[in-house]
């Protein structure tokens, strides 16, 4: 009997199998790194810039903050630099890298002039940094934005006033760039004219739902004539809202029919506090 010869096993299948197997695992590494890397970097990407007031902690009161905005909006509207305040309750980061990080990029100033300032409060830490950029940085001396935070801002975030913060900061920061008072644009309050369009639209839309009702009442067969002998209720069947035949519908064909119609840059210039 004839002894079996082993087989040997073929040792470049072998490596072939390992090196795909190595393969698979790397380019699977990469591809979950990559992911980690993007979802990473979107969720460290601020929210747009979608006014001058960010107050994602909810720190100013309402009626304060809109009049920050407008402010700051018709400062914007003189064409000259721009101020943006934002908050935060708490950073996983110094308060400096953030500011930076979220003047450039909301890109606060005009291209070319670099002319922008980040005013940042955070309210467990109880700090402050005013981020100035490029072309503001010879007005805006560190040693003045320190003066300004330790003056204006510091008191009022000591005593849990963040409000009072905000505002003092901006009236400060404006004293330095806009010593100016800026002027509001004025507010048109709607006069008797309005007023009256107003009243005169109103009348039309209850006239037409009151002649709708008075349609399909009156289309009821008989109903006309009941209404219409009766002493209290009969304008209701002669007055006819929307137009029409005031006769019987249901009596002869003398009785019409009635239709409805109708239709900047920074470079880490500023002070924290």
């Amino acid at each position: 009997m004839a002894k079996s010869r082993k087989q040997k096993p073929n040792r470049g299948a072998q490596i072939f199998v390992s090196l795909s197997l190595l393969f698979m695992i790397g380019l699977g590494l990469f591809v979950y790194f990559a992911n980690l890397r993007q979802t990473a970097e979107k969720a460290a990407a601020p929210r747009p810039l979608t006014g001058f007031v960010q107050d994602s902690a909810n720190l100013i009161d309402r009626e304060i903050r809109m009049g920050i905005e407008a402010k700051l909006r018709a400062f914007d509207a003189l064409g000259g630099p721009q101020l943006v305040i934002a908050t935060r309750y708490a950073l996983d980061r110094p308060i400096e890298d953030e500011a930076i990080r979220l003047a450039r990029a909301w890109k606060i100033g005009r291209a070319g002039a670099d002319n922008g300032v980040l005013l940042l409060l955070i309210e467990r830490d109880r700090k402050a940094r005013i981020e100035v950029g490029y072309g503001l940085e010879g007005v805006l001396t560190d040693a003045r934005t320190r003066i300004m935070i330790a003056d204006s801002i510091e008191p009022a975030m000591a005593r849990g006033d963040f409000t009072e913060a905000a505002r003092s900061g901006m009236d400060a920061i404006l004293a330095v760039l806009h010593p100016e008072p800026i002027r509001l644009p004025d507010v048109e309050q709607p006069g008797l004219g309005h007023a009256l369009g107003v009243a005169f639209f109103m009348i039309i839309v209850v006239l037409i739902c009151i002649g709708v009702i008075q349609a399909i009442v009156l289309s009821i067969p008989g109903m006309d004539r009941r209404i219409r002998s009766s002493s209290r209720f009969g304008w209701f069947a002669r007055v006819r809202i929307l137009g029409g035949s005031s006769g019987d519908r249901s009596s002869s064909s003398s009785g019409g029919s009635s239709s409805v119609g109708g239709g900047g840059n920074f470079g880490g210039g500023g002070s924290t506090g």
